[in-house]
């Protein structure tokens, strides 16, 4: 890895540019962070994550995720669902299926518990230790 890894992108639906720095000693990323949070203000600056390890970038594998659940996932992210606060409700993505909640629940249900599984297992280390 580069001394200093860096990767934006852009979602031309969303005004902002989303960005993922590495850096290989964490001085000079608390010196960055703190620079950028007294240069913006709170509505144009956020952090989602602050995280600390050795292994770069993790890939979550996707395979075993069907298609209907790969969409209402999709679906479910565009129109608010996953917005804080929420702009869309379980019944507004069910009517878009034409299935009913508890269909539309059961799917991403499915999809959260594959990424928080996968989440968990890749920053989990060997120790297996879980934090309370």
């Amino acid at each position: 890895m580069s001394q200093h890894e860096t990767r934006a992108t852009a979602d031309p639906d969303e005004a902002g540019i989303r960005m993922t720095l590495s850096f290989p000693e964490p001085d000079a990323a608390r010196e960055l962070l703190l620079f950028l949070g007294r240069s913006m203000d709170d509505e144009s600056f956020s952090i989602d994550a602050v995280g600390s390890t050795d292994a770069g970038p993790h890939v979550i594998a996707v395979d075993d995720i069907t298609d209907a659940q790969r969409s209402t996932a999709s679906y479910a992210v565009a129109c608010g669902y996953y917005d804080n606060p929420r702009s869309a409700r379980l019944a507004d993505i069910a009517a878009a299926f034409d299935r009913s909640e508890s269909a539309i629940s059961q799917r991403l249900n499915a999809v959260e518990r594959h990424l928080v599984r996968s989440f968990v297992d890749a920053n989990d280390g060997e120790s297996g230790a879980v934090d309370r």
